[in-house]
Order: structure tokens, then sequence, then C-alpha cells
């Protein structure tokens, strides 16, 4: 079933399974982190928009929910917060958290980002993971990974544009990558 078949009736009960379970364990639920943007306003209460709209897809007959990483899922103005509102539900857009750098430190920061050498050329394990991190919390995929999911996708980015000058070099978790996705966007298991 398509996401067009979710009617009002599954997600208000996608909202009364929220309310009995608790946000937080909804969300560890179903796998989703808190809304960065868009809040579901329902009957006083506010609900994470996304997870509501992934989680009610489970109470259509015979499918399962959607998750963070169902292909072709979104959350945002475009996606699950515009199909809540086509269903009727108001939908508001919550200010970004002041928790992280302000735009012209995060700018500041990149644009400083020390880029070692290997064998005369700019190894950019570091930029590359980077920029593979901000495409991840951007489409809001989950923060934190396996170390063996983390490898497999960057492992091709790292191999033809990362590691030039080593010939033997491959991903590890030693390898200096691995400190900087460990840092931000994934974990990688201690032996």
């Amino acid at each position: 079933m398509a996401l067009s078949d979710i009617s009002r009736v599954e997600i208000e009960k996608a909202i009364e399974e929220c309310d009995r379970l608790g946000r937080e364990a909804f969300l560890k639920a179903y796998g989703f982190r808190p809304a960065r943007r868009y809040l579901l306003v329902h009957e006083g209460g506010q609900y994470d928009s996304k997870a509501i709209v992934g989680a009610a897809h489970g109470f259509l007959p015979g499918e399962g929910p959607l998750t963070p990483s169902t292909p072709g899922f979104s959350g945002g103005a475009d996606h699950a917060a515009r199909f809540l509102e086509r269903l009727g539900f108001d939908v508001v857009a919550e200010q970004p958290s002041a928790d992280g750098p302000d735009h012209d430190e995060l700018i500041r920061r990149i644009t400083h980002l020390k880029v070692n050498r290997s064998a005369n050329h700019r190894a950019l394990y570091k930029p590359i993971a980077l920029l593979w991190a901000m495409g991840r919390a951007h489409r809001g995929e989950p923060r934190l990974l396996p170390w063996s999911e983390t490898e497999a996708a960057l492992k091709l980015l790292l191999q033809r544009h990362g590691l030039r000058g080593n010939a033997r070099a491959r991903t590890t978790r030693s390898h200096p990558s691995t400190a900087t996705v460990s840092g931000s966007c994934a974990t990688s298991p201690t032996r």
C-alpha cells in the first residue's frame, strides 16, 4: 500500500499509541528521532510528524510501519508535513535548535578543517566523511550507525577520493576516517 492509503483513522491510532507509550518510547519503538522542524498539533498535543505518519502506515491492513530508512519516505514541508495537512491536521514549524554552532561558526570550522597529506596528495577522508554525514543529517537519517554500515557507505568514496597516494590503504576501524566519522555520525565498535 502507498502512503496515500493512510487516512485520518490510522493517524489518530498512531497518535493514541504515542500518547500511551510516551514520546520517547514511541520514537524508540519505531526508530525515529525527535522532529527537527515539523510537529503535528492535535487536541493540544504536539507530535513528531514523520514518526506519526510512519507508525500510521503500520495500522493499514497487512502493512508494517515505515521507518526512517524506508526509501522515498521523508519528513519535511514537502512530505510528511504536507501529507498531514492534506488530511486536515495542523502542522507547525518549530524554530531550529540553538544547541549547535551558529551559521558563521559552522562555516569557519568547515573552511578551517585540517586535511592531511599522504604521498604529496591531500588525503580527503575528513571532508568526504563530513559531507557524507551532512547528507545523512539533511535526509533525517539516524546519526549513529554500526561501523559495518558506515564502512560500506564510505568505502567506495574513500577508495576513489580519500586515500590518494596509498595504493594499499583501505578503510578499517583504525583508519583516521574512523575518528572523524565516530565523532560526528557513526560509532566504531571497540574490540
